[in-house]
């Protein structure tokens, strides 16, 4: 049985969040136990926090810290794939999911936002991690 799936587009503004919405609604009604990860996210300004987390987060009361919910900043893995440590990124991000998964019946993964610095990878990174977690992905 499936107990994870990536969601992902191959651009900005193309309602992730709203497709992350639903099938967290549906997800939950089959088990309470669903956690929500975003393996790469954009640092906010003023120390705000990450919409999409903030709304699954808040808005199903998940049992989940938001540090839990992601893996790196856009700008941290930039730094790390520009000094040759892209094995680094993915490795760590397995090590989150795999926290979350062994605490969880399901994790939604929701894909990097296609917005600012780095844009160009991100089609690639996201297929990537989701190859490396054995998921099923969702373009």
């Amino acid at each position: 049985m499936t107990t994870s799936i990536y969601i992902s587009t191959a651009e900005a503004h193309s309602g992730k969040a709203l497709v992350s919405l639903g099938l967290m609604e549906t997800l939950l009604r089959k088990s309470p136990k669903v956690g929500f990860f975003r393996p790469i996210i954009s640092k906010k300004p003023n120390g705000k926090k990450d919409s999409d987390i903030a709304l699954i987060l808040e808005h199903f009361n998940l049992e989940q810290t938001y540090e839990e919910a992601f893996g790196f900043y856009r700008q941290d893995v930039n730094d790390l794939i520009g000094t040759g440590k892209y094995d680094y990124v993915i490795n760590k991000i397995i090590e989150k999911f795999k926290s979350l998964e062994a605490k969880y019946d399901f994790v939604l993964i929701e894909g990097s936002d296609y917005v600012g610095e780095g844009t160009a990878f991100e089609f690639n990174i996201n297929a990537d991690i989701a190859k490396n977690l054995g998921l099923l992905s969702l373009y």
